[in-house]
């Protein structure tokens, strides 16, 4: 047994609890430090994702906004371009009358326009 200042003696296992005592304590600051820099750690990549995340759904939206865009210029080419081809052939055409031009059909509807 070792004696203190006092003159008591400690028991043998007196120091095995002691160091024992100094391990958790050093496991505890140990699993704190760990735990902190993995909070750290999470958040910095957290930040990182929402940064990407955050371009990335900019980038769909200027993808979208484009092919809207697009997509309205050829429905107004398709629109613009429309033809039509003539059913009937014309024949005697001199023999038609000017002042009854509209004597020799109905009139139809082409295109919102009235023929």
């Amino acid at each position: 047994m070792v004696n203190n200042k006092k003159g008591r003696a400690k028991p043998k296992n007196y120091a095995k609890i002691d160091w024992q005592s100094e391990q958790n304590e050093i496991l505890e600051k140990l699993k704190s430090v760990v735990v902190a820099e993995t909070e750290e750690i999470t958040n910095s990549y957290e930040k990182k994702f929402d940064e990407i995340a955050a371009k990335l759904q900019s980038m769909e939206e200027s993808i979208s906004k484009n092919s809207i865009l697009s997509n309205s210029s050829k429905n107004w080419e398709q629109k613009s371009a429309k033809r039509f081809v003539l059913k009937h052939v014309f024949e005697n055409v001199n023999d038609l009358d000017e002042n009854n031009r509209y004597a020799y059909s109905e009139e139809e509807e082409h295109f919102d326009m009235k023929w």
